[in-house]
């Protein structure tokens, strides 16, 4: 294991054992509560090199050793460990870059976990959302798109045997009526061909029906594009320690043409 991991677990590990001094607990308390990652802006700030946390030394106080503290360090056991050495590559490259993370930004996205109910049931499905400019210099997240199994159209999975027939025109199109009652379930087989209901437009239908309500949110996920060659994930870890708050969970390699394809989507 080289010095800069052990130095990187040494801060970042919470103290393990129990005092009866509470002097050392309220230094302890404090000592994690400002290395912890609290905010968003603040993890902005330390992976921008804006800000550098007080506990290390300044052989450590490099942007990339900064957004390397960033990392969730419980997923690695050494130095040879393939998710570590990543870590590491990417935060040479991203200091190296001198690209900074704003709130502005138009390749960042929000993906969170909503449960709710639809008529009655309870359903989970994800969605995304991306910030927008609103007016001049202030801005807003707005609502890019949904995922889940509750807004998969009968289109996804054709019924043949549902259709107007030819001669219904004779009849003044009475069967219309029974689409919406009798195989309303299938209402996106009687469509014209070539037409696709998005995940988006259902799920804006079922809100504004009121069949769809969402009652809570959680694993809040927050998906970055900026840094070149890279897409990396940020979430809220939660537990007693110095390397918690707002941290990376993931980082991959992407080519520009993957996060391009990315942003058709979500923007």
């Amino acid at each position: 294991m080289n010095r800069l991991l052990l130095t990187i677990l040494a801060v970042c590990a919470g103290a393990g054992f129990a005092s009866a001094q509470t002097g050392v607990f309220s230094q302890l308390n404090r000592s994690q509560y400002l290395a912890k990652v609290k905010l968003v802006d603040e993890f902005f700030a330390r992976f921008n090199g804006k800000e550098i946390r007080q506990d290390v030394s300044t052989e450590y106080s490099d942007r990339a050793s900064g957004i390397l503290m960033l990392f969730d360090m419980s997923k690695y056991k050494s130095k040879e460990d393939s998710g570590f050495v990543e870590a590491e590559n990417f935060s040479k490259l991203a200091a190296e870059s001198e690209v900074n993370l704003n709130f502005e930004d138009t390749d960042w996205f929000a993906k969170i976990k909503c449960h709710g109910k639809l008529a009655q049931k309870n359903v989970v499905f994800d969605m995304y959302l991306c910030v927008e400019e609103r007016d001049s210099k202030m801005y807003r997240w707005a609502i890019s798109d949904v995922e889940g199994d509750i807004f998969q159209t009968s289109r996804d999975k054709a019924h043949k045997e549902f259709f107007i027939m030819p001669n219904d025109n004779e009849q003044f199109f009475q069967s219309i009526r029974r689409i919406t009652t009798d195989t309303y379930r299938y209402i996106d087989d009687y469509v014209k061909q070539g037409y696709k209901a998005d995940a988006l437009s259902t799920f804006l239908a079922l809100v504004r029906s009121k069949q769809l309500k969402i009652d809570a949110v959680t694993d809040v996920e927050l998906i970055f594009l900026q840094i070149p060659g890279y897409i990396f994930t940020v979430k809220y870890f939660e537990r007693e320690s110095k390397n918690a708050g707002w941290l990376i969970d993931s980082c991959k390699q992407m080519s520009e043409k993957g996060k391009t394809k990315i942003k058709r989507r979500l923007r």
